[in-house]
């Protein structure tokens, strides 16, 4: 990981951080393997008096990158139960505002993502349909 920060003045700043990851072994019990990554994330941030209020953007290009691998998993009726590796993917690219007033945190942020629901033959789609979605939460906490 590499990041850069800017002060802007002395009250604002931008952070800019580059997280980059080689392939691994998921498990030392079979021989499944991750891809290998890189996530831009990004935070503007205000601050004065007893205030400070950021925004920020994780994994800002949509990267898909797995952070869980089974060797051998046979779940799938249309390949007949065949035994293939299993991945379990992170978190799509989440975009956000958080703030902070002595003795409270308030935070929001929301993902979106297109998934392509139906089964991959080959490389291609068979068949599926197109969902966009997004999702989020929002919080306010007494510290």
């Amino acid at each position: 990981s590499i990041g850069l920060s800017y002060k802007i003045n002395k009250y604002a700043f931008v952070k800019f951080d580059i997280e980059s990851k080689d392939e691994f072994y998921f498990s030392d019990r079979h021989s499944v393997k991750s891809d290998d990554y890189t996530l831009l994330n990004l935070l503007i941030s205000y601050r004065k008096d007893k205030w400070e209020f950021n925004i920020f953007a994780k994994n800002l290009t949509d990267e898909d990158y797995q952070t869980r691998g089974f060797g051998s998993f046979g779940n799938d009726p249309r390949k007949f139960y065949k035994m293939e590796p299993y991945y379990q993917y992170a978190a799509p690219r989440v975009v956000g505002i958080s703030g902070r007033r002595s003795g409270y945190r308030i935070t929001a942020n929301a993902t979106d993502n297109v998934f392509i629901g139906g089964y991959e033959t080959g490389g291609n789609i068979a068949s599926g349909d197109a969902n966009v979605y997004a999702s989020g939460y929002a919080s306010v906490t007494k510290l």
